[in-house]
């Protein structure tokens, strides 16, 4: 098992991601100081940061970066469906609610907030596009004030 991570800087703080062998498990805001002794480059690495930064430069970009979160079942099927949400576009927990149970339930999209909650692979697995019915902007890991900037970034708010 080859593991490398990185830290890159950004507008909005800074950003950990970890890759194993040929996928990323983890993209995540930090606060640490310095690298992870683990630190290697690999193509993979080089390639999540180009984008990231393109990203990052409000460049609508749809990531084709081979991805293996941490989770449950449900939690990958979710995320799963997350990653086809496109640029600058919202979706709410209700609407992914509907499609994953195939029918309206409000419990469902709690469970749908629960897993973004536990997105291991933030902006890749764009849980910020998830909203509330009623056009609140809804939870998110690092704070509402990090999911109204990438809103922001995408023009969708």
């Amino acid at each position: 098992m080859k593991i490398s991570s990185t830290i890159i800087e950004t507008n909005l703080g800074k950003i950990y991601i970890e890759t194993i062998n040929k996928s990323v498990v983890k993209l995540e805001w930090t606060n640490i100081k310095k690298i992870p002794k683990i630190e290697t480059a690999n193509t993979l690495l080089k390639n999540v940061k180009k984008q990231i930064i393109r990203y990052f430069n409000g460049e609508k970009i749809k990531f084709n970066i081979p991805v293996n979160p941490k989770g449950t079942k449900f939690q990958k099927k979710v995320w799963k469906y997350i990653q086809k949400i496109n640029w600058g576009k919202k979706k709410s927990y209700n609407d992914i609610s509907e499609k994953i149970f195939n029918k309206k339930k409000s419990l469902g999209a709690r469970a749908i907030g629960s897993a973004c909650s536990n997105n291991p692979i933030l902006i890749i697995i764009p849980c910020h596009r998830i909203i509330c019915s009623n056009g609140d902007l809804g939870g998110y890991r690092k704070g509402q004030t990090k999911k109204k900037e990438l809103l922001k970034i995408e023009k969708s708010i």
